[in-house]
């Protein structure tokens, strides 16, 4: 359980269980069957189609499910005889801006399948890889074929012929075997990235220069915050120089120079176990967080206050959050054992989103 291992990361829209729980019910379903249960799921993380929000995708315990209208129904994309992704856990996504029908999943120990039909078929794409423990995943937002994924315990690699093959990008880490949970882009300089390391890391790192070199950009975060885990990061589209920073029983950090310093931004926010957190691509004031141990928490002033936003979503335990690019009001979240839950008024009230029977229905958009 999430909570339960401190200092094992999660990750947002990308990155989320350590341990592979099962699913009965979603793992008895055949590849051509819609599934129209996953109120049981295990969810690990979400993926929205930036160019068609109706498309979503969610990486659960047995592998990556596809909703096509906006999670009213779900089919699953996996096919042991035609594509491998079966029983797989699915980590992380990277959908490139550019490229929406390529979809590369991080898998819990089979490395990175990648699709270029939309999920309809997968294949492996592991060369130059040594550990395919895959936490997490991003897709330069101009180059398509440029990718960086972060791994559980072998740093960080690099390719720049979409996923063709891999190479180490680990100089200024410190030491190749770190846990890397979270990873960003600046959409406006591709070439810097952001990366954030678990418990036997340390802290937070940024490259200039594409990864070629990292350095360490912890100046405001505690010992103790470095130490326990940063588990997730998001980078404001609209204001790069703004990212936040998500840990593991200490909450939320703010920065606003690019990583230059950090402040605590907690205020109304429990001690909270932080899962992944989520930016309005429009508004960077407007910002989410789901916590594994609180629910979803809202900030309207840029995380100076926040306050809880679970009405209709039965659990705190909350591991991803996704925001629709282009309906920002329409939002994803992701539970343990509990499904998706989509909401229609950001973020003020939650309906199930696991496909539509006679119990329940989604909000219309």
């Amino acid at each position: 359980m999430l909570k339960l291992m401190k200092g094992i990361g999660v990750k947002a829209l990308i990155i989320l269980s350590l341990v592979q729980l099962s699913t009965p019910a979603l793992a008895s379903a055949s590849p051509e069957q819609s599934s129209d249960f996953l109120s049981g799921a295990v969810l690990r993380a979400v993926g929205v189609d930036p160019t068609d929000p109706k498309t979503v995708y969610a990486g659960t315990s047995v592998g990556v499910f596809k909703s096509i209208d906006g999670g009213k129904s779900w089919r699953n994309t996996w096919d042991a005889a035609s594509n491998g992704l079966i029983n797989i856990m699915g980590l992380s996504f990277a959908i490139p801006p550019s490229a929406p029908q390529t979809i590369y999943v991080g898998t819990n120990g089979s490395g990175i399948f990648k699709s270029t039909n939309g999920g309809d078929s997968w294949s492996k794409v592991n060369q130059g890889l040594t550990n395919t423990y895959i936490r997490a995943l991003v897709a330069d937002p101009e180059t398509a074929q440029t990718l960086y994924a972060g791994t559980n315990g072998q740093g960080i690699f690099k390719s720049t012929d979409g996923g063709g093959t891999w190479s180490p990008v680990n100089s200024g880490l410190p030491g190749s075997s770190i846990i890397v949970t979270s990873l960003v882009i600046d959409p406006s300089a591709p070439q810097i990235v952001y990366a954030a390391t678990g418990t036997n890391g340390s802290g937070i790192f940024k490259t200039t220069d594409g990864g070629n070199s990292w350095n360490g950009v912890n100046t405001g975060l505690s010992t103790t915050t470095i130490t326990t885990g940063i588990q997730c990061l998001a980078i404001a589209p609209s204001t790069p120089q703004t990212i936040y920073a998500g840990t593991w029983g200490g909450g939320v950090f703010k920065t606003g120079n690019g990583a230059g310093d950090w402040t605590e931004a907690n205020t109304g926010l429990p001690a909270a176990y932080v899962a992944t957190i989520a930016i309005d691509p429009a508004d960077p004031q407007v910002v989410y967080t789901a916590t594994t141990d609180a629910g979803i928490f809202k900030s309207e002033d840029g995380g100076m206050t926040w306050f809880s936003t679970n009405d209709g979503i039965p659990t705190t335990y909350t591991v991803t959050i996704a925001i629709d690019p282009v309906k920002r009001r329409i939002l994803f979240a992701g539970t343990d054992h509990d499904g998706i839950y989509k909401s229609t008024k950001s973020g003020r009230y939650w309906v199930p989103a696991n496909g539509v029977d006679k119990k329940e229905e989604v909000d219309s958009d």
